[in-house]
């Protein structure tokens, strides 16, 4: 009797629906209205439900510290609702916050049945969608038909992918238009490239899979990512290629070469047809406005501050305006849910470079790719919030059960 592996099937579609929900609408032109858009969120919160049998998992012995940081996350996720509950009232923008930071890392669980392979495709597959669509994008938009016809043309298929309640931020820098891609934004767009390509690169340089493939893959990601240009995003993916470049002394010439030679040209075209440094490089002066907007911190006092660092619920009781002006997303992120809360999900966030480190040096060399992939994920938090927003965290939650997977089938062995 055929068995057919549902959570095979599941996990792939909350990955597709997550991602590419532009797509979509696109293809079947339905108009991308609030309601079918928190549909498609209900839908994943039903599908995980359904499929990842949280209850089954909790009774088993094995994946005990996972087990237990991924409870106290939801613990920690009911008890700030329910107060939150007490401020603003039901909405289904609450629903929607306790479903992506509490409730998603039950994906997890259904991603652990999705044999390796078959989700290192799948990724790649998304971020190739992506990446076309933010060459596309940013063609359209700079070149041809380019400015002004190239933007409404722009905005025209982006108002078909996003709510028409969602106000489109053209985003530039300098003349250059940036690219939103299939998301809708390019700092959604960059922070998927970001983690992903470090993860494209990492099966590259270290893995015996289909060289050609990923380094043509490795290229159009990171020439995506340039075209959204997202500087936060960018440094991130560079810290993160840097990393997974020097941490292995065989090999280390050819991949320094292949990585400067990629790096470089890039650099070099872009220099070459939009004159980008004179754009960018003042958005790095410490003294310049772009440095000044990061370092925002509202104009509230060091007390009421604290305050809301230690309670959170800062956009309802108005205590403190340091989340809402800071472009820090780490800040915003404790600002809104208070140290007690924030901390069980930055433990949840970052509990795969633990299992890095108790790791045997066989095992850390089999997830070392899918752990950096991770840590550079949490880092672009230095940065807005799109780790946590609906289009990139189960990708990241994707990545984030290899290690779970490898770690735990290690440890049964052992």
């Amino acid at each position: 009797m055929l068995k057919i592996n549902f959570k095979l099937y599941v996990g792939i579609f909350i990955l597709l629906l997550s991602t590419l929900r532009g797509c979509f609408f696109l293809i079947t032109g339905l108009p991308p209205t609030q309601i079918l858009v928190f549909s498609s969120t209900i839908l994943i919160i039903a599908l995980i439900l359904i499929f990842s049998n949280p209850l089954k998992f909790y009774l088993t012995d094995n994946h005990t510290l996972f087990k237990n940081v991924i409870i106290l996350n939801v613990i920690a996720g009911i008890f700030w609702t329910i107060i939150e509950l007490g401020f603003s009232g039901f909405s289904t923008g609450l629903v929607r916050e306790f479903f992506l930071i509490f409730y998603a890392p039950l994906c997890i669980l259904i991603f652990l049945e999705i044999e390796y392979n078959v989700l290192r495709n799948w990724i790649y597959f998304i971020v190739l969608i992506i990446s076309i669509s933010c060459l596309l994008d940013f063609w359209v938009s700079n070149v041809y038909p380019g400015f002004p016809d190239g933007r409404e043309l722009k905005n025209y298929y982006l108002y078909k992918i996003i709510p028409p309640t969602t106000d489109i931020y053209e985003g530039r820098i300098g003349l250059i238009i940036r690219s939103h891609g299939i998301t809708g934004s390019y700092h959604d767009s960059a922070n998927i490239l970001t983690f992903c390509s470090v993860f494209i690169a990492g099966n590259f340089f270290y893995y015996k899979n289909n060289k050609f493939i990923e380094a043509l893959l490795l290229i159009i990601s990171l020439l995506a990512l340039f075209t959204t240009l997202s500087l936060a995003n960018i440094i991130a993916c560079i810290i993160g290629l840097i990393i997974i470049n020097f941490s292995v002394s065989k090999g280390l010439f050819i991949r320094t070469l292949f990585s400067l030679s990629v790096v470089i040209s890039l650099l070099y075209f872009f220099e070459t047809y939009f004159e980008i440094a004179k754009y960018v490089l003042p958005q790095l002066d410490l003294s310049g406005d772009k440095m000044e907007g990061m370092l925002r911190f509202g104009e509230s006092t060091f007390f009421e501050n604290f305050i809301s660092f230690l309670f959170g619920h800062e956009s309802y009781t108005g205590i403190s305006d340091l989340g809402y002006h800071t472009e820090i997303a780490y800040l915003s992120i404790l600002m809104q849910y208070g140290i007690l809360v924030a901390i069980p999900f930055f433990i949840l966030l970052t509990l795969p470079i633990y299992l890095y480190i108790k790791s045997s040096k066989k095992l850390r060399n089999e997830i070392f790719v899918a752990v950096v992939s991770i840590s550079i994920g949490v880092l672009t938090l230095w940065h807005y919030g799109s780790l946590i927003r609906s289009s990139s965290i189960f990708l990241f939650y994707a990545l984030y059960s290899i290690v779970i997977k490898k770690f735990y089938f290690e440890y049964s062995k052992s």
